[in-house]
């Protein structure tokens, strides 16, 4: 059985995609999900900062925090 690896710079970019998502959910909802969005869209940005300057070492930390955003 051949099992695929994923790594850090394929899944962290999904990762942000699936938070963006995520905001557009809570954005949805109205004012009760304005404290969802603001904590998930701190992630994002620091996320996509950390991407564009290709700084690992802040994709390694942020990568579990998007992962447990729901």
């Amino acid at each position: 059985m051949i099992s695929t690896i994923e790594t850090l710079g394929d899944a962290f970019p999904k990762e942000i995609a699936r938070n963006r998502e995520l905001l557009k959910q809570y954005q949805s909802i109205g004012h009760v999900g304005i404290f969802g969005f603001t904590m998930i869209l701190r992630d994002v940005e620091a996320a996509e900062k950390a991407w564009a300057q290709q700084d690992t070492v802040a994709m390694v930390r942020l990568y579990p925090i998007l992962k447990e955003n729901e």
